[in-house]
This record gives C-alpha cells, structure tokens and sequence, in this order.
C-alpha cells in the first residue's frame, strides 16, 4: 500500500456524521474510506497525483470534509452539484481545479472510484475501490 503523509487534517468526526450521510444518501461508504477519513479528514496528501485513461497527472489536492462543521463537506458539495451529477455518483475529494474525484455507485455498496470533470460534465474510471485509488497516488 502506498504510504501517505495528510496534512491540514480536521479531527472532528465522529461515526454519527459517517451515518448521516450514508442514511442521506442512500449508500454504504467504503470501510477503506471510513478508516482513511475518521484519522484524515479534509487533508491534504502528500502523493496527489494520478492517471485516468490517457491523461498523466491528475490531481487530488483533498478530501471533501464528512463533519457538517468542515468548510468544504460532503453533503454541501454534493447537494451544490447534485442537478449536474449522473445518478449515483458521490463527491469525496477535490482537485485543484473545481473537479471531484467520485464514488460511483451502482447499488448501496458497490462502487466504482471516478473523476467527474466540470467543465464537460464527463465521468472518467479511475480504480475498482478506495484503496486501490489511494494506491496509484504518486
């Protein structure tokens, strides 16, 4: 597994904030996810960049705050860019660009890690889970 330093990280979540917005929004977050952002919430890694098909070096600049306290959260994004989102597609973290990088939901757990482009409206694969995402981070 990749080894990330986060930084900038907002330690104010609680498992209550990880069920409201899995009972919101109809989902099972990732448990890799969960782990991640209830020691990392809203950081910033230290490896940020990715691939997505053809495109090198991508960036992950943080994740999207899980607190309805966090500046930036999940649950703000989200109903911010709901009426341009395809169906079932979750916000988790930002680039550096307006961008997000996604879960894409199929049913209530199973998912896909996608980058949606703003801009085009576009959705782009990006890894089969959370963790092999965090794993192509260079």
């Amino acid at each position: 597994m990749t080894k990330i330093a986060w930084k900038f990280v907002n330690n104010n979540v609680n498992i209550e904030d990880i069920k409201y917005i899995e009972s919101t929004l109809g989902i099972k977050l990732p448990e890799d996810y969960i782990e991640c952002v209830m020691v990392n919430n809203a950081g910033y890694p230290d490896k940020f960049n990715f691939d997505i098909e053809d495109k090198r070096g991508k960036v992950f600049e943080y994740l999207l705050g899980i607190s309805k306290d966090d500046e930036d959260n999940i649950m703000d994004v989200y109903f911010r860019c709901k009426s341009d989102l395809p169906k079932g597609v979750i916000p988790f973290a930002r680039d550096g660009f307006g961008n997000y990088i996604c879960f894409k939901y199929t049913t209530i757990d199973k998912y896909e890690v996608v980058f949606y482009n703003h801009d085009n409206q576009e959705i782009y694969f990006i890894s089969n889970s959370f963790l092999e995402f965090i794993n192509k981070l260079y």
